[in-house]
């Protein structure tokens, strides 16, 4: 032989040309056939040879190979029952108390039928009793026939002719009709006409009617420059009622230990009623500061807001009154200019606030529920 003869296993299909070199023998695992490759370079079975013998112990497991990479994840799986009711939380605490409902009409029954005549008691006798009364003078006599007519007298209008006297003695009407006199100011000795810049008093009507009534406090004396007493046989209610033409506008009222101030908020004053939106957003458009007042700086910091800036977010006009760096005439001299202040009603910024809590509140409701 020219070639040494060795031996090569083949498992699955015959071995080819290009699996052998020349005299080389492949054997075939799972049929037990034999294969050589022959001198002209192909492949040939090798005939004669016998039954696959019996299969041999299987030879020790090999060792583990490495763990393969974790395939995709799988479905997920159907929901499984709902778990059992929890037990009750336990009960808030109880929330404010709800407005007063407004008054029922008062009921008037039918007035009842009157009782029997009670039996007349004894007659008794008593003493006499004292004289009575003067009866009523007798009619006056008819008038006399009028005298005649005196000379005219001249008229003066000049009130200053009366300016320092005095009318504590004199004989007053329970009713003065003001509209019949010549005099349009009425004032203490302390005010000139139509101002009042020291301590004193003014009453002041023009042609058209009353005007105003002015008050201005001396440093002593009395201690408030207006006082108003409800007496308690009045009972609780209204100090003072606010009107704007025929319209009631508000009210200061007392309960007997404090008192309110009511502006007019009744259904019957209102239209085009609708929820406030987007109140959190209005809000952060103020900005709050901290600032001390220009006539007392030592009565220290104060907060508030500045009345244009409220008035330049757009949302809260109604809370501001005036326009930044007015002017208007003096309230004591029409002919001069003075600085039209700015103010703001701060109660009016409730409404504004409780919305916002309601936005908030909301979210964080639908927080707690999501997690």
């Amino acid at each position: 032989m020219s070639n040494q003869i060795r031996l090569k296993r083949a498992s699955g299909s015959d071995p080819s040309a290009s699996d052998l070199v020349t005299g080389e023998v492949a054997v075939r695992t799972d049929n037990g056939k034999l294969f050589t490759k022959k001198d002209d370079g192909s492949v040939a079975e090798i005939s004669g040879g016998g039954s696959a013998g019996p299969t041999g112990p299987t030879g020790p497991t090999g060792p583990t190979g490495p763990t393969g990479p974790q395939g995709p994840a799988g479905d997920d799986g159907s929901t499984g029952p709902t778990g059992p009711q929890g037990p009750q939380g336990s009960q808030g605490s109880t929330g404010p108390t709800g407005p007063t409902g407004p008054t029922g009409p008062s009921g008037t029954g039918p007035t009842g039928p009157p009782g029997p005549t009670g039996p007349t008691g004894p007659s008794g006798t008593g003493p006499t009793g004292p004289p009575g009364p003067t009866g009523p003078s007798g009619g006056t006599g008819p008038t006399g026939p009028t005298g005649p007519t005196g000379p005219t007298g001249s008229t003066n209008n000049n009130a200053s002719l009366i300016s320092s006297g005095t009318l504590a003695n004199a004989r007053l009407p329970s009713t003065i009709d003001v509209s019949t006199l010549e005099a349009v100011n009425f004032h203490d000795s302390a005010a000139s006409a139509g101002t009042l810049n020291s301590a004193g008093w003014s009453a002041y009507r023009s042609g058209s009617g009353f005007e105003a009534i002015t008050i201005v406090k001396s440093s002593s004396g009395y201690g408030t420059a207006l006082f108003i007493k409800r007496l308690t046989s009045c009972g609780t209610g209204h100090l003072i009622t606010f009107h704007y033409g025929s319209t009631a506008v508000g009210t200061i009222t007392t309960d007997g230990s404090t008192f309110s101030l009511h502006p007019s908020s009744d259904y019957r004053l209102k239209q085009d009623v609708s929820n406030i939106t987007d109140a959190t957003t209005k809000l952060k458009a103020l900005r709050p500061v901290n600032y001390r007042w220009k006539s007392n700086p030592d009565l220290g910091y104060d907060t508030g807001f500045i009345a244009h800036e409220v008035q330049e977010t757009g949302y809260f006009n109604r809370q501001v009154t005036g326009v930044k760096d007015g002017m208007k005439n003096k309230d004591d001299n029409p002919e001069e200019q003075e600085e039209d202040l700015q103010g703001v009603d701060y109660s009016k910024f409730t409404p504004m606030l409780v919305a916002a809590f309601k936005e908030l509140e909301a979210r964080v409701t639908a927080l707690e529920g999501g997690s």
